[in-house]
C-alpha cells in the first residue's frame, strides 16, 4: 500500500514538473485591431517578427505596432512632450512600474544633447508627468526606485 502511494506521488510530481517545464512566457504584438501571440519575438530595424506555436511567422511593421511584450518586458506606443507639454512625437516606451493607478515608462533618447533615458508617468493612458531634474527624485522614490 505504501509503495503504491509513493509511486502515485512520484508520478504526479513528475507530471507536474513536465507541465511546468513546457510553460513559457508568451509574447504578443498588438497592431491596430489585431493581436498576434507567439512564443518567440525578434525585433528588427523595420519590423517585429513573432513566431506562433505552430511555427507561423508574422511580420508587423514597427510603425504600426501599438504594444508588444517579449515575455519579460512590456512596451507601448506613447506620446512624448516638450517642456510646455505639447505632444511632439510617439515613441515605443518600456514599462517600469505601477503604483496607485500611475504607470512609469521610459525610452532611451539618443537625439538629446546628452543622450539618456527619458521617464514619463501616465494615468489611465494619458500623460500625467514628464520627469526632469526637479521632480525625478520625488517621483522615483514614490515608485520605490533607487535614483538612476
Amino acid at each position: 500500500m505504501k509503495k503504491s502511494i509513493l509511486i502515485a506521488a512520484l508520478l504526479i510530481i513528475g507530471l507536474y514538473t513536465n507541465v511546468m517545464a513546457e510553460v513559457k512566457p508568451s509574447c504578443y504584438v498588438k497592431s491596430g485591431d489585431k493581436t498576434y501571440y507567439g512564443q518567440n519575438l525578434k525585433i528588427g530595424a523595420y519590423a517585429i517578427k513573432i513566431t506562433s506555436d505552430d511555427g507561423k511567422v508574422v511580420k508587423v511593421p514597427i510603425r504600426k505596432v501599438q504594444s508588444f511584450t517579449d515575455g519579460k518586458r512590456l512596451f507601448e506606443l506613447l506620446p512624448t512632450v516638450n517642456d510646455r507639454y505639447d505632444t511632439t512625437d510617439f515613441r515605443i516606451m518600456e514599462y517600469v512600474k505601477s503604483k496607485n493607478g500611475l504607470k512609469l515608462f521610459f525610452f532611451y533618447n539618443s537625439e538629446m544633447e546628452h543622450p539618456g533615458r527619458e521617464f514619463y508617468v501616465f494615468n489611465n493612458e494619458r500623460l500625467y508627468l514628464k520627469l526632469d531634474q526637479k521632480n525625478a527624485a520625488n517621483v522615483l522614490s514614490f515608485f520605490e526606485i533607487e535614483a538612476l
